[in-house]
């Protein structure tokens, strides 16, 4: 399918030239993610059509472009990666065949950890990478805010090396975006100040760097990133109950039927949140709430 894949992305990109653009159109942007979207409007304003890979519901796991996403490519000035497991697959290829849009890694400089794993929790060794293709490293940077703003720093020097005569704007607007991103830090810590911060259970451990920032605890029920065996899930549900967990965490697009069983062990809820959120203040408040056991208040 790949293979299919890149050769539409020659036939396609063969019919156009790079920045090519419609007279009046806005200078095309794109970004790998929905939250990118979000720091991207804060920063850039008005002045850049944005456009984003994997949309909302998608799994940047196992996405692959379409043709007409990469029509569009063709004609962008930049594209902002953050790391994510498609990015793997396809960046080489785009940047073959794109020698002149700029690529632009909103993570560097950002240092990663591992991605949690039941079996590494519970003493296990690692997988050299899991189903989800992340190997060793979490590349849910975005929902920690303190780096966020490392993000948004990274974000806003990128526009200014495209539109240099902007230079001044984005500096202001990323003052004022890191000031909203203070703002956001001290309202997640208010949430969780009104619950008890109980550890939560994830089918998919996207929450280590929010849990990092805000001294919370995600226990993964996810081994080497598939749902565990029967034997492995009793394993897990002995665990959870010692620690006291009561909610599990789950990604819109995995199934609810398995988290609903374990939170009926558990006496617990199921909470869905979306990482790939795009309104990203409102996703970092209801997953404090969550955490604060106040899902839905």
């Amino acid at each position: 399918m790949k293979r299919l894949l890149y050769i539409g992305l020659l036939l396609i990109l063969g019919s156009c030239s790079s920045f090519s653009s419609r007279t009046g159109e806005k200078p095309l942007v794109f970004v790998s993610i929905p939250p990118q979207v979000w720091f991207m409007e804060q920063l850039a304003g008005e002045e850049f059509q944005v456009e984003v890979m994997v949309g909302p519901g998608e799994n940047p796991a196992t996405y692959e472009p379409r043709p007409r996403q990469l029509q569009k490519l063709s004609r962008a000035k930049a594209f902002f990666a953050i790391g994510v497991p498609f990015e793997e697959a396809w960046m080489p290829r785009i940047k073959e065949l794109l020698p002149r849009m700029k690529v632009y890694d909103v993570s560097a400089g950002i240092p990663k950890q591992p991605v949690d794993d039941f079996r590494t929790l519970m003493g296990g060794s690692p997988e050299k990478e899991d189903s989800h293709g992340h190997g060793h490293l979490d590349p849910h940077i975005w929902l920690s805010p303190e780096l966020g703003k490392q993000m948004a720093e990274n974000m806003a020097v990128a526009l200014a090396h495209i539109d240099p005569e902007g230079e001044s704007r984005y500096k202001e607007r990323l003052a004022l975006l890191l000031e909203d991103l203070t703002q956001l830090q001290k309202e997640v810590r208010y949430i969780l100040g009104q619950g008890e911060k109980a550890p939560f259970a994830v089918f998919h451990p996207s929450w280590g760097y929010f849990c990092r920032e805000f001294g919370l605890e995600q226990i993964p029920i996810e081994v080497r990133g598939k749902e565990p065996a029967p034997r492995e899930l009793q394993a897990i549900l002995d665990y959870l109950k010692e620690r006291g967990v009561k909610t599990v965490m789950i990604q819109k697009e995995f199934s609810r039927h398995a988290a609903v069983r374990i939170a009926q062990a558990l006496n617990g809820e199921v909470v869905t949140l979306d990482p790939l959120g795009s309104d990203y203040p409102a996703l970092l408040k209801e997953a404090a709430r969550a955490a604060a056991g106040k899902a839905g208040e």
